[in-house]
């Protein structure tokens, strides 16, 4: 599977999406975190401006990286530049949650990602268990 990944950036070396699917590929297949890393950097490079790809390396650099500080730019980042993306907007809303502990803001992105994508198992599940764990948000 490797060879097609590079066989999709050897024929295409400015696409971004590319890029950072092989880094996806590399850290969740392969477990190559160095690898994963770098594509995500060469991605980014690449199309600074795309919040998927943006929102994935934050995830990385949370759950792989544990660079909390980079994880939280670059989350802020992705929902600067696309604020109505309910996918990246829940992953912040656990970051939030789990890595900072701020449950207020938590809450108000959870919330706010289920009023953008309401059929989001994902999303369905994390608010769930947060309301479970913090019912003083149940409102």
């Amino acid at each position: 599977m490797v060879w097609v990944y590079r066989k999709a950036i050897e024929l295409g070396p400015k696409n971004a999406i590319n890029t950072a699917n092989f880094a996806v590929f590399m850290n969740d297949v392969r477990k190559n975190y160095e690898e994963a890393e770098r594509l995500y950097r060469k991605a980014l490079e690449l199309d600074p401006k795309y919040a998927i790809n943006i929102g994935n390396f934050a995830n990385f650099m949370n759950d792989v990286g544990k660079n909390y500080e980079e994880a939280e730019r670059l989350y802020r980042k992705a929902l600067e530049l696309d604020p109505k993306y309910a996918t990246n907007i829940g992953n912040f809303a656990y970051f939030m949650e789990i890595i900072r502990t701020n449950f207020n803001e938590a809450n108000r992105l959870y919330r706010q990602a289920l009023a953008l994508d309401s059929n989001s198992k994902w999303i369905k599940t994390q608010f769930t268990r947060f309301l479970k764990e913090h019912p003083d948000f149940y409102k």
